[in-house]
């Protein structure tokens, strides 16, 4: 009967569900949570558990929008056999494919190797002490352009290519490296995850295009350089030189 429906019936159902007094009241109360929480993530810092439960909460009211509309009795059918199972279901599990898988397939496409070269496993090993993590694995690519970046998912990894370790000096890629180790840290990759998931679920993406809520997150990472090397000039020397490969 649901599979019959065309989009005049679709729209008539969702009227009826909407003009509904107590459909409409948890309608308007998703609706108030989801805003008020994607208001909320710009004024928290990027890193904190916070900004990332807030993320939790404005994905969890598009699922339980669709799930306030499933129990409705003029289209309960409607939402429960064609839309109900299918969000929750493509929503997770397409998380879960991006944060576990995606770092795997990227390296992978990069033809990165696990490297076991001492000076390099010996500098990651001693600022990942230093900052208080579990030592990434690191990957090196033979790409033919400057890389550098970091995944945590099941194993941490960092990833730079043959070119930065051959055109930076020693200090500039000691910086790189505490820069990654840092993102790992502060779980930038799910944040960018989530943040990716969002352009797609929220009626906010046409307003805001989300490209630059993970800015702060780089410098904070640059902090972290700093801190470390007591000096942000190698950081900043080795962005320039990068900058300069693709003028």
């Amino acid at each position: 009967m649901a599979n019959q429906l065309n989009p005049l019936d679709l729209a008539n159902c969702l009227l009826a569900c909407i003009s509904t007094p107590p459909i409409s009241s948890v309608l308007i109360a998703t609706a108030v949570t989801g805003s008020l929480s994607f208001l909320s993530i710009g004024s928290i810092d990027p890193s904190s558990n916070l900004r990332l439960a807030l993320i939790y909460l404005h994905m969890a009211s598009f699922v339980f929008l669709i799930a306030a509309l499933s129990v409705s009795m003029s289209c309960g059918m409607l939402f429960l056999n064609l839309l109900l199972p299918a969000v929750p279901i493509l929503l997770f599990a397409g998380i879960a494919i991006a944060y576990f898988l995606g770092p795997r397939f990227y390296m992978s496409s990069l033809g990165a190797h696990e490297t076991q070269d001492e000076r390099l496993n010996g500098w990651i090993a001693d600022y990942s002490k230093l900052m208080g993590i579990e030592k990434p694995a690191l990957y090196v690519t033979e790409q033919a352009s400057p890389v550098a970046f970091s995944a945590h998912g099941v194993k941490p990894r960092v990833c730079i290519s043959r070119l930065v370790l051959e055109r930076l000096s020693p200090e500039e890629v000691k910086a790189i490296l505490i820069h990654e180790i840092a993102h790992i840290m502060m779980k930038t990759q799910i944040h960018k995850v989530f943040l990716s998931f969002l352009r797609f679920l929220t009626p906010f993406s046409l307003i805001h295009s989300f490209q630059g809520d993970l800015q702060p997150t780089e410098s904070r990472a640059n902090g972290y350089v700093k801190a470390i090397q007591g000096t942000s000039a190698f950081v900043d020397s080795a962005a320039d030189k990068v900058t300069e490969f693709y003028s």
